[in-house]
C-alpha cells in the first residue's frame, strides 16, 4: 500500500456526523458514497440513529469493528475536537 492510499483509495470510510437529515452534509455524503458505487466499506458515526440508510450506525469511531482507512468528519464546529 502506497502511503496516500489510505486518503486517495480509501478501502473504507467512516462519515462522523452521518445522518438521514434532509439537507445535512453528513447526508449528502452518505448518498454521494452510495449514489457512486463506492466499493469499500462505509461506517456511518453517530450516537443518535442504529441504522441509516440501511446501514448500520456506530455510536464512535471506536464501536467499528473494521479497520477504517479514512474519516470524514461533519459535525458541528464546537464538535469536532472531541470527534478527532
Amino acid at each position: 500500500m502506497h502511503s496516500l492510499d489510505a486518503i486517495f483509495k480509501p478501502r473504507s470510510i467512516a462519515v462522523i456526523g452521518a445522518t438521514s437529515r434532509p439537507g445535512s452534509i453528513g447526508r449528502q455524503i452518505l448518498v454521494n458514497l452510495f449514489a457512486y458505487e463506492f466499493n469499500g466499506k462505509i461506517f456511518p458515526v453517530n450516537p443518535r440513529y442504529e441504522y441509516i440508510h440501511s446501514t448500520k450506525a456506530y455510536a464512535s469511531v471506536e464501536d467499528i469493528p473494521d479497520a477504517v482507512d479514512l474519516a470524514v468528519i461533519v459535525v458541528p464546529a464546537p464538535a469536532v475536537l472531541e470527534a478527532v
